[in-house]
């Protein structure tokens, strides 16, 4: 996963994408292959860790940093070293990152879980809760109802004054009419 100025890309329209964010006077491209993210989006991020699901950012971080001591190319001289090491700072990434750390959740079977003590969990309410809540949202549409009633009430003191000036208007042009009409009848 990468991420450019607080955008992160998303891999979503062809294998080679060029991702830029506007800095005051230039552009900065990033490329990114697809199927690099595709692979690493098959493998379990928790496992690769070895971090609990539930795990906060903290914990995340630690076990990331031990991994890496493990597998860094500096370190370790294996082929495969850069590999693991570039998986690794992904799937950082992608749990670091809420929106992807939800895909990830969705796709392996986590989204059950809570990830922390504030995140959203059914909860079973008591009677007392349930007739209250009840009793709240019928005063909520009877205030509703009366609101609208009012606003209906308005509207029709509107119009009546509205036609009532139309009409007022209208007297005005026909006697306007008819005077000069007699006027002219009258001179002529």
């Amino acid at each position: 996963m990468l991420r450019v100025s607080g955008y992160v890309s998303d891999f979503q329209y062809s294998t080679l994408f060029v991702y830029f964010c506007r800095i005051p006077s230039c552009l900065i491209f990033v490329r990114a292959n697809e199927k690099a993210f595709c692979k690493l989006m098959e493998t379990d991020c928790y496992k690769l860790l070895g971090v609990n699901p539930k795990a906060d950012e903290k914990a995340i971080r630690k076990a990331w940093r031990i991994k890496t001591k493990q597998v860094h190319p500096d370190v370790n001289h294996s082929a495969d070293a850069e590999k693991k090491f570039r998986e690794l700072s992904e799937a950082l990434e992608i749990l670091l990152n809420g929106a992807q750390r939800i895909k990830h959740d969705h796709k392996f079977g986590y989204s059950g879980l809570a990830k922390n003590k504030y995140s959203n969990v059914k909860q079973s309410f008591s009677d007392f809760q349930r007739e209250k809540a009840k009793v709240t949202v019928k005063e909520w549409s009877n205030d509703y109802n009366v609101a609208m009633a009012m606003r209906e009430g308005q509207q029709r003191k509107y119009i009546h004054r509205h036609k009532r000036n139309v009409r007022i208007i209208l007297l005005g042009i026909g006697l306007m009419f008819a005077t000069s009409v007699v006027l002219w009848i009258i001179f002529s």
